[in-house]
């Protein structure tokens, strides 16, 4: 069940802050974002999990729900002023502050940008530097950690990409041809893995596509 992976997160969390004092701080920060996560997950699932399965072929970064995903946007930042570390919790009051239009550009920014997340790109003044988007690293941590379950969710929910068994077919030939060469330089006939037919590993037969889950 997918929502376990979540449990399992939390619970990962509190075992290691029974363990290892010098990091309970952030561990018990981690569990209370990843149990917010966990509800999010769940209510993305209710709203959207009677839809049919998105296409494998379409971009990810066409999916962005904003109707679903703004009204949490509130709750998180209230979370994150609780629970996060001070320059987390001060950005998250900051960017509470400016209201759902600022939310909606900070979330379109991350999801939809090219550059990568550096939180430890900081100037001399030890605050979080500006991206080439206009936001600073602080909020697009803010919307990375937001987006996730979502990301998530998407992830799970999309069609396994189709391989067409021509093209491994293909590559079976191409194998095989290259076996009855080294076979004929060493006098002997082309085995592939003992007594198994190299033109697939037991014997089998590929016939229509073959799924490849896309991995979460």
């Amino acid at each position: 069940m997918i929502p376990a992976k979540w449990d399992r997160r939390i619970r990962r969390a509190n075992e290691l802050a029974s363990t290892y004092a010098f990091a309970v701080q952030g561990l018990n920060f981690y569990s209370r974002v990843a149990t917010f996560q966990k509800s999010f997950y769940a209510e993305i699932d209710k709203a959207l999990g009677a839809s049919p399965k998105s296409s494998a072929e379409r971009p990810v970064r066409d999916e962005l729900d904003l109707f679903l995903l703004l009204p949490n946007v509130s709750p998180f930042l209230s979370l994150i002023q609780q629970a996060a570390p001070p320059q987390l919790a001060q950005a998250a009051s900051a960017l509470a502050q400016k209201g759902s239009a600022a939310w909606q550009r900070t979330i379109e920014n991350f999801w939809h940008g090219d550059a990568e997340l550096d939180l430890n790109a900081q100037p001399a003044d030890g605050q979080f530097g500006v991206d080439p988007a206009g936001e600073n690293a602080s909020d697009s941590a803010l919307a990375w950690i937001f987006l996730q379950p979502y990301a998530e969710y998407l992830a799970d929910h999309r069609e396994p990409l189709q391989i067409e068994a021509p093209l491994l077919r293909r590559e079976q030939r191409c194998e095989r041809h290259a076996l009855d060469a080294k076979a004929g330089e060493i006098g002997g006939p082309a085995r592939s893995g003992g007594e198994h037919d190299a033109t697939i590993g037991h014997g089998a037969h590929v016939r229509g596509p073959i799924s490849v889950p896309t991995p979460a």
